[in-house]
């Protein structure tokens, strides 16, 4: 019995380049990759400028004086001027002590990705607000 034997190199000759349905699947990942950007976003700038309004709280005279009530004011106004709208009170705990107030925030946002399926976006954060000398 004689072999035949086969030219591997005619066959890969004939391939060159990316098929129509490797195209299809790169634009579809790309495509995804982009939507779950643009919905994600607003959120993950959501949680930094969480982070500026706590850490701005160490800038203002005097905090450690102020009762919670007017601890929650100053929050609530810097969470009004940077738009910041999936933040409520019963997110905040506000804990003073004599020399120290301690200013806890715990959420979550829910963002509606397709039909029934949401993505969870947990964000917790403290600051340690002490006494001015």
């Amino acid at each position: 019995m004689l072999r035949k034997k086969m030219n591997f190199n005619s066959s890969l000759k004939g391939q060159k380049g990316f098929t129509a349905t490797g195209w299809i699947v790169v634009i579809s990942l790309l495509l995804f990759f982009a939507y779950l950007g643009m919905i994600l976003s607003p959120y993950i700038i959501g949680g930094y400028t969480m982070d500026r309004i706590l850490e701005g709280l160490k800038e203002e005279p005097n905090i450690t004086k102020k009762n919670k009530r007017e601890v929650w004011r100053l929050i609530e106004n810097r969470l009004t001027i940077n738009q910041v709208r999936s933040v409520t009170r019963e997110d905040f705990e506000i804990k003073k002590e004599p020399d120290m107030t301690t200013v806890y925030i715990d959420y979550e946002d829910r963002v509606k990705f397709a039909g029934n399926v949401y993505i969870v976006i947990e964000r917790s954060k403290s600051v340690e607000l002490f006494r001015d000398y």
